[in-house]
């Protein structure tokens, strides 16, 4: 592809392969879409030169990172609950469910990330951004994890009326 003064783009332009049928060229950015769409599958092979063909999978450029795994499980016994994590604007818009209902609702990292810490954004929620192959619950997702562990324990200290564990004065 060339520019107006013929200098060549920098943008790699893919073709997809579903079956038989070759469709293209597109971005990355488009496939992505299409992947988020349902218009294409990992599955699905593409490639920039009609010759040599790859799972839409195996292209990290494409699909992007994927979810990392969950943080593992860390239970405080501590009096005072986890922090909120600090805001992160890291230019992701996430698009989210409340309460199951997948609408056009829509956050960057830092406010969701605080929307999770208040409890607002349950860990059963299900996110999306560019650059995940598909809907994740928030708890499965690396940027949200210490979002969850503080609304974790913010919960468990609301919970908390006997502290120690003891069993309730008089009984």
């Amino acid at each position: 592809m060339t520019g107006r003064a013929g200098r060549r783009l920098a943008v790699n332009m893919y073709y997809l392969r579903q079956q038989t049928k070759i469709s293209g060229p597109f971005s990355a950015q488009q496939l992505r879409g299409m992947l988020h769409r349902g218009r294409a599958a990992r599955s699905d092979k593409v490639s920039t030169d009609r010759q040599s063909w790859v799972p839409l999978a195996d292209c990290p450029d494409i699909v992007g990172a994927a979810v990392a795994a969950p943080a593992p499980s860390t239970t405080t016994t501590s009096a005072t609950p986890a922090a909120a994590p600090a805001p992160v604007n890291d230019g992701f818009v996430w698009h989210y469910t409340v309460h199951g209902a997948q609408q056009e609702t829509t956050a960057d990292t830092g406010t969701l990330q605080q929307l999770v810490a208040s409890g607002d954004v349950g860990p059963e929620e299900l996110v999306w951004r560019d650059g995940l192959l598909d809907w994740v619950t928030v708890r499965d997702v690396a940027e949200l994890a210490a979002a969850v562990a503080a609304a974790q324990a913010a919960s468990a200290q609301a919970f908390n009326f006997f502290p120690g564990g003891g069993a309730k004065p008089g009984s």
